[in-house]
């Protein structure tokens, strides 16, 4: 099934390329605004995490590293198949070297 948004469901594009230090890719979800982090290779989760922390909190290392899963921002996952755009829904998005897409949901934060 082509990807989509983990929180509303939404179809997505394949997220483009991330501006920076990074060799990852993303976007956010043009209706309820999740942050989508691709990793392609299923390796890449310490860097996905870290990247949309610094990305929630407009570039302040500080407040990303203050922000906690569950209370600031919700976290979910999806297997993917890069080379398609696909969700492979039979695929365990939590196991390591899994293609993934990455969501994250700021909740109100302050």
């Amino acid at each position: 099934m082509p990807a989509f948004c983990a929180f509303c469901k939404k179809a997505m594009a394949a997220p483009p390329r991330l501006r920076g230090a990074t060799d990852l890719h993303g976007q956010h979800c043009s209706r309820c605004g999740a942050l989508c982090i691709a990793d392609p290779t299923g390796k890449q989760g310490g860097e996905a995490m870290m990247t949309a922390l610094r990305l929630m909190a407009c570039g302040d290392e500080s407040r990303a590293l203050a922000l906690r899963e569950a209370v600031d921002y919700d976290v979910r996952t999806l297997a993917w198949i890069p080379s398609t755009n696909e969700v492979d829904a039979a695929a365990d998005a939590t196991r390591y070297g899994v293609s993934r897409l990455w969501f994250f949901l700021l909740r109100n934060v302050r």
